[in-house]
C-alpha cells in the first residue's frame, strides 16, 4: 500500500506548475483548444497541397513501364508499386526491378529483397552506424556527396535494368533520389517519403545541398512526382524547403485479401516496439483482473504471421515509438482492425522522427501561419502538443485513444 493517493500526486504537480505551463496538455483548457485550432488549420493547409506545383506542366507516362526502385524499407516502397498495379492496370504493363530493398521484404508477396546488387553494395559501403549518440540517429551516410556520385555512376553504367526503365522510384534515404534523377537523364521519377528527407544526413551543409537540389531541380522538373506518407512529414519538409509536397497516406494494397474477421475475439495484438526494456504485452496482462479474459499478444511472438492472421484479432494496441509514421500502423488501419493508441504528446519526444539537434538547417524562413511550432524544439510544451495533434494517431478518424489502462480496457470491452 502506497502512503499517498493519486490526489496527493495531482496536488504536488499543481504546486509545481503555478503558471499553468502544462495547460497545453490539458484537454478543455484554452491553450489546448488553441492548439487544436492551429493543428486543424495546418492539416487543412496540407490537404490543399497537390502535385505538380502550380505552374508546372504534367508529363505523360509511357504505355509500358519498368520501375527501378530503392531503398531499404520494402513496405514503404511497395505502396506506390501496388497502387500503380491496381489503379493503372490499363496504362502500364508493370515490371519491377528491385534495388536496395531489404527490410520487411519477406512479408510482402512479389517483393524481392536485394541481396547483392551493385546498388546494394554501394549503399553498404557508405552506410555507417554510431554508438552512444543520444542526440541523433545511429544510421548515417559517411560521405553523402560521394555516395550520390557513386550511386549515380552505378546506375548509369552498371545497371542494365535501370537503363531500360521508363520510370524510377525512390524513398529512403531520400538523397538517393538525387542520384536517380541525375542518372536517369530525363527519366520520370517518383519520390515517396516515409521519413524525414534528411534521414542519414548529419551535417548542415550536406542537408542544405540536398534541400537546394530538391527545391531547384526535383520540384521544378515536370517529370518528377513527390509525395509523403503523412501530413506530419510534409510539414516537417516545409520547414526546410518552400515546396508544398502533398501527403498521400498508404492504402496497403499489398495486404489484400486480408480483412478484419475477429475470429480470435479475446486476443488483442500489440505492435512491435524496438525497446529492450518493456514487455508491453506482459505489462497489460499484469493489469488484467479476474473476470477479464483479454489475452495480449506481442506481434513478435507470432513470427511468419500473415496479414490475415493479424486481421483475426479482436483489436490492436499501438504504442508509438521512435518513428511516428510506420507502415504497420497504416496496414492495420487499411485491414480494418480496431486500433487503440495511448494519447500523450510525450510520444513526440522521439529521436527518430523529431531529433532535437539533427535537422536544423533550412533554406528559408517558414511562415508561422502554417508552421507555428518547430518539430524539433523539445522545450516547447505547446509545440509538443501541436505536433502530437498532427500525427495520424490523432488526425485520422476511427482511431481509439486512451489516457489510462482503465480507459483501454473499457474500449476493448465495448
Amino acid at each position: 500500500t502506497w502512503p499517498f493517493t493519486l490526489s496527493d500526486v495531482a496536488a504536488v504537480i499543481a504546486l509545481q506548475d503555478p503558471a499553468g505551463i502544462m495547460q497545453p496538455w490539458t484537454p478543455g483548457s484554452d491553450a489546448y483548444r488553441s492548439l487544436e485550432k492551429k493543428a486543424s488549420e495546418s492539416l487543412a493547409a496540407v490537404q490543399e497541397w497537390s502535385w505538380p506545383p502550380i505552374g508546372h506542366a504534367r508529363v505523360e507516362l509511357p504505355d509500358i513501364g519498368l520501375l527501378g526502385r530503392k531503398w531499404t524499407h520494402c513496405a514503404a516502397l511497395a505502396e506506390p508499386v501496388f497502387a500503380i498495379s491496381a489503379f493503372l492496370r490499363e496504362e502500364f504493363d508493370l515490371r519491377v526491378a528491385w534495388r536496395g530493398t531489404q527490410e520487411y521484404c519477406k512479408f510482402l508477396d512479389g517483393v524481392n529483397s536485394d541481396k547483392d546488387s551493385a546498388v546494394r553494395r554501394t549503399y553498404e559501403a557508405f552506410a555507417s552506424t554510431s554508438e552512444g549518440n543520444l542526440h541523433s540517429h545511429r544510421d548515417y551516410l559517411k560521405t553523402p556527396d560521394l555516395f550520390v556520385e557513386t550511386l549515380r555512376d552505378v546506375l548509369q553504367f552498371d545497371d542494365a535494368d535501370f537503363a531500360q526503365a521508363d520510370l524510377a522510384l525512390c524513398s529512403e534515404p531520400a538523397i538517393a533520389c538525387m542520384a536517380m534523377h541525375t542518372a536517369g537523364r530525363g527519366k520520370p521519377l517518383i519520390g515517396y517519403f516515409g521519413v524525414h528527407v534528411s534521414f542519414m544526413l548529419r551535417g548542415d551543409e550536406e542537408q542544405l545541398s540536398w534541400y537546394r537540389y530538391l527545391r531547384d531541380e526535383l520540384a521544378t522538373d515536370s517529370r518528377s512526382t513527390l509525395a509523403t506518407v503523412a501530413p506530419y512529414i510534409s510539414l516537417q519538409l516545409f520547414y526546410h524547403v518552400p515546396v508544398e509536397i502533398p501527403a498521400l497516406r498508404p492504402l496497403s494494397l499489398y495486404t489484400r485479401p486480408a480483412r478484419y474477421s475477429q475470429t480470435r475475439p479475446l486476443d488483442v495484438l500489440i505492435n512491435k516496439r524496438p525497446n529492450p526494456y518493456w514487455n508491453l504485452a506482459g505489462l497489460l496482462k499484469a493489469f488484467t483482473v479476474e473476470g477479464e479474459s483479454f489475452n495480449f499478444v506481442d506481434v513478435l511472438s507470432i513470427p511468419g504471421a500473415s496479414f490475415q492472421d493479424w486481421a483475426d484479432f479482436r483489436a490492436c494496441v499501438y504504442f508509438p515509438y521512435e518513428w511516428l509514421q510506420t507502415m504497420m500502423f497504416y496496414d492495420w488501419v487499411n485491414i480494418g482492425i480496431p486500433i487503440f493508441v495511448p494519447d500523450s504528446p510525450l510520444y513526440t519526444l522521439t529521436h527518430g522522427t523529431n531529433p532535437p539537434e539533427e535537422w536544423l538547417a533550412t533554406t528559408w524562413r517558414v511562415p508561422t501561419s502554417v508552421y507555428p511550432h518547430s518539430f524539433n524544439d523539445w522545450s516547447d510544451l505547446a509545440g509538443r502538443q501541436y505536433w502530437w495533434l498532427l500525427t495520424d494517431f490523432r488526425a485520422l478518424p476511427g482511431i481509439g485513444s486512451f489516457k489510462s489502462i482503465a480507459d483501454l480496457f473499457a474500449l476493448l470491452a465495448a
